[in-house]
């Protein structure tokens, strides 16, 4: 997936390119050009990184100011960081018994999007009933994948 942070990063590639290969063609020519551009695009390459890096780093440091309460309201409100959500909850020894029932519900959203992420943090914090579930759509109908999770809850891995 292709975000702000990856623009970022590659216009940060480009103009260090830019930059080093100009300032490398003032000093040495042909070749202190091209040596410049390669310095210049991997200094880009890692100024570049630095949003992706602090912007991380400050939502990390916001998840775990937030006490439990606030965290599961934010699983439900801010789904698209639901992972690092429910790392969080689980690093502070959440019961997962309730944050299942969290991760069953987006799986049952009218969102093919929250749908698509419940799925995954299915598969990934609950990978037994992720397994259970192999034959879940998140893109299929809504009523579908109600009825998929409804039968597996009732089922008796519950």
């Amino acid at each position: 997936m292709f975000t702000l942070f990856g623009l970022i990063r590659w216009v940060s590639v480009a103009a260090g390119a830019l930059v080093g290969g100009l300032a490398g063609l003032r000093l040495a020519v042909v070749g202190g050009g091209a040596g410049g551009a390669l310095a210049g695009m991997a200094l880009g390459w890692w100024l570049g990184g630095l949003p992706y890096t602090l912007s991380l780093r400050a939502l990390r440091k916001d998840l775990s100011g937030a006490d439990s309460v606030a965290l599961k309201q934010r699983l439900v409100d801010e789904y698209y960081i639901s992972g690092m959500i429910l790392d969080e909850l689980n690093r502070r020894g959440e019961a997962w018994a309730s944050l299942e029932g969290e991760v069953f519900q987006m799986m049952r959203s009218d969102s093919v999007l929250r749908r698509s992420i419940g799925f995954q943090n299915l598969q990934r914090f609950f990978p037994e009933r992720a397994r259970a579930m192999s034959d879940y759509d998140p893109s299929a109908p809504t009523e579908d994948c109600r009825q998929r999770v409804a039968k597996i809850q009732a089922s008796s891995l519950c």
